[in-house]
């Protein structure tokens, strides 16, 4: 676990993570989808089509106050696990109430079409940042699995400390539990580049 996720506990103050979830409002926000909901028409079966439910919102990374401080961390990340990047970034805020959630899925597709569609703009790292104080809402944890059992894949869930940042191979399966009560805001950043090898 240690090896390839890392756990940035309180890398921004409550005042900062709050800095963020204020330029909310002013941002285009829709439904949150997923990258692969080509895949999802193509293949309901196997993905169904309730794979989550939420609001997003995609904001270039100049509007995100404290982008210093998060992409140090993110370098910091990367300097001990050596993934090929291009330093190009992908901005996501995300917004869970009650009854919204995103099952186990994984940020990259590793699907033929995947290759040839991303190319130089694969996501390689993703970051995800808990802007909430964890007495702002119950359930939405974000989930991590690790090595597979008998039974399936153990989930570990991440530190809700506001401010926590968590840092991980796009390729890692992962999941944000369903909010029970309350309101979770997450930044989201997906690292850029050349397609997986």
């Amino acid at each position: 676990m240690t090896q390839i996720y890392k756990e940035y506990p309180g890398l921004l103050t409550p005042k900062e993570c709050q800095d963020i979830i204020d330029i909310w409002p002013t941002l285009e926000r829709g439904k949150a989808t997923t990258t692969n909901d080509r895949e999802l028409l193509l293949d309901k079966e196997e993905y169904g089509s309730d794979i989550r439910r939420g609001t997003t919102a995609f904001p270039p990374s100049t509007r995100i106050p404290h982008w210093d401080k998060i992409i140090s961390a993110i370098n910091n990340y990367n300097i001990e696990q050596q993934i090929n990047v291009n330093g190009v970034y992908e901005v996501q805020m995300a917004k869970y109430v009650r009854g919204d959630y995103f099952h186990k899925h994984q940020d990259t597709s590793v699907k033929q079409w995947s290759r040839m569609v991303q190319n130089d703009s694969t996501r390689k790292l993703s970051i995800s940042i808990n802007l909430s104080a964890p007495e702002d809402y119950t359930g939405g944890e974000l989930i991590f699995f690790t090595e597979k059992t008998e039974t399936g894949s153990n989930g570990i869930a991440m530190n809700k400390q506001q401010g926590t940042l968590m840092a991980f191979p796009s390729y890692c399966e992962h999941q944000v539990n369903a909010v029970e009560h309350g309101t979770r805001f997450a930044l989201v950043v997906w690292a850029k580049g050349p397609y997986w090898k």
